[in-house]
């Protein structure tokens, strides 16, 4: 009897000493959203059937991305009217599918004045044809210009980075100040690949244009590379060129004027590898140029007024002392 109490009071105890048998409540939300971090607005995909642009205008300070490819049959790719501006193209293209080049057909056209713009992320290809010579001719097809301001008037504080603009008849052109270009390529444009009034040029890349690579007036050119263009590769007025490289242009590799070249290599130019107007030259290297001496009798580096430290050339006008 006495056993059957203790067992009777064992099992009550354990009973009245268990918790809550429901679970907790699921605790709210403590990370914000994407939305809540940067707003976005897409920019949807084109129609099946390309359209007359611009397909996109953007009216709103903001960021905007690219959710597909656009294509346009005639007229501007995206207006860009309104400074403070993201455009992430996300990794899609803007093509277009004129027959013939416009006058102000740009995949990206910059408004009056706009300023705080970035771009970003993607590909730009228009339908410019290259033929193989000699001379080396361009059939212009598709857009004018790549990304431009210079159309409606200069833009301030634009970065370009990551962007790849393809056989249009102007690659990449801004006239405004403090503009920022970084690991982007230019290549098979009928004329010049990228070029800057002013700001900073940045780990890219000109190939195969027309024209000139890359220039700048009042600018610098850093780690960057010019190859088989049919001007000048690299050229800078009032700036300067440092670690670049420029090889296989048609006529002189480097040119600076009033500027500096530094650390930089030119091989395999048509005209002169390194060409100094007023410059200095140090720690550079040229060689194998003067490929193509009608019309041009290059040298490894010319210099005018300049002065040059610690470089090398096979050849050079005058002596390098």
């Amino acid at each position: 009897m006495k056993s059957t109490a203790l067992l009777l009071a064992l099992t009550t105890a354990t009973t009245l000493a268990q918790g809550p048998l429901l679970p907790p409540a699921a605790p709210a939300p403590s990370m914000k959203t994407l939305a809540q971090i940067e707003a976005r607005t897409p920019i949807p995909a084109s129609p099946a059937i390309p359209i007359t642009g611009p397909h996109f205008t953007i009216t709103q300070p903001g960021s905007y991305y690219l959710n597909g490819n656009v294509q346009v049959a005639s007229g501007d790719g995206i207006l860009i009217n309104s400074s403070n501006v993201t455009l992430d193209l996300n990794g899609f293209a803007l093509i277009s599918t004129a027959v013939v080049g416009g006058i102000t057909n740009n995949a990206i056209n910059l408004g009056a004045g706009v300023s705080n713009i970035h771009i970003r992320n993607g590909n730009i290809i228009g339908g410019t044809t290259r033929i193989a010579g000699p001379p080396v001719t361009y059939t212009s097809l598709g857009w004018n210009v790549g990304i431009s301001d210079k159309i409606t008037g200069p833009s301030e504080n634009v970065q370009i980075s990551q962007i790849n603009v393809k056989a249009c008849r102007l690659g990449i052109s801004l006239g405004g100040g403090g503009s920022t270009l970084s690991y982007s390529t230019a290549s098979g444009n009928e004329y010049n690949g990228i070029t800057t009034r002013s700001g900073s040029i940045t780990h890219s890349v000109a190939n195969n244009n027309g024209r000139s690579g890359i220039t700048t007036t009042l600018g610098t050119i850093t780690n960057s590379t010019a190859t088989g263009n049919e001007e000048t590769g690299i050229y800078a007025s009032n700036g300067s060129i440092t670690n670049s490289t420029a090889t296989g242009n048609t006529r002189h590799g480097i040119i600076a004027y009033r500027g500096s070249i530094i650390g930089s290599i030119a091989t395999d130019n048509g005209g002169d590898g390194i060409f100094a107007l007023q410059s200095v030259v140090s720690d550079c290297r040229a060689a194998d140029n003067n490929t193509n001496p009608d019309p041009f009798i290059g040298v490894g580096i010319r210099w005018t007024g300049g002065k040059i430290h610690n470089s090398l050339a096979d050849t050079a006008d005058p002596a390098i002392p």
